[in-house]
């Protein structure tokens, strides 16, 4: 199992979207389209189980909560600590 470290992915999230925003090609605009991105990088991140377990490590995360899976788990957890730690205000504003 690989180590996941938050807060690296974190950065390059927040890398990517500002490319996605300065980009000529106008593929995010607003803020609904910059949560749609954060959504599936997330979810692309959670794909295998895998990388659930390091992730949900990596966070801490010793309660299930409503959640019903490891992947449930993962997506919910790194969602919450993203939204936590982006700086949306930024990245808005760059729109």
């Amino acid at each position: 199992m690989e180590k996941f470290n938050p807060f690296l992915f974190v950065e390059t999230l927040e890398k990517e979207i500002i490319d996605l925003i300065g980009s000529k090609t106008n593929l995010m605009t607003d803020y609904d389209e910059i949560q749609d991105y954060i959504s599936q990088e997330i979810d692309t991140a959670c794909i295998y189980y895998s990388d659930c377990f390091a992730i949900v490590m990596a966070l801490g995360v010793t309660d299930f909560g409503g959640c019903t899976n490891i992947t449930e788990l993962a997506y919910q957890s790194l969602y919450e600590f993203v939204q936590c730690e982006i700086d949306m205000h930024k990245l808005t504003e760059l729109l």
